[in-house]
Parts: C-alpha cells; structure tokens; sequence
C-alpha cells in the first residue's frame, strides 16, 4: 500500500494483522508463511505531521504442487 501526502523523509511502518499467515519487512514486502487471510497495514507521517495509513487484505493460498 502507499500513503498519499506523506513526506518523502518519512520512513513508512509495515506491520501485518497475523504474522502467523504473512510477514511483511522494513520495506513492504510480504511473505507468505501459511494459508489464510490477513490485513498488511502502513503509516507513516504526512506533510501536516499527522500519521495516515493503509490497509490491503491479503490471501496468502496453499502452495502448488512442483510435481505436477
């Protein structure tokens, strides 16, 4: 997600609602841990000093089978 009207200094804060389905890094990448459904949010400081944030849901599926 991006933030719109956020300083181009200010460093964005990534979190997810369940690290248990998808871990998400310093720089918004996220990572798959297992199946299910989470919420990856991230704030930061707008230009007025007040935080915005944003949220996507995120499906994280089972993985395919290479075999096939």
């Amino acid at each position: 997600p991006m933030v719109t009207g956020v300083q181009t200094c200010a460093l964005p804060i990534y979190s997810s609602e369940d690290d248990a389905i998808a871990e998400v890094d310093d720089q918004g990448v996220v990572t798959g841990v297992a199946s299910g459904n989470t919420t990856v949010t991230v704030t930061a400081e707008t230009d007025s000093g007040t935080q915005a944030s944003d949220t996507v849901e995120i499906r994280v599926l089972d993985r395919l089978n290479d075999e096939n």
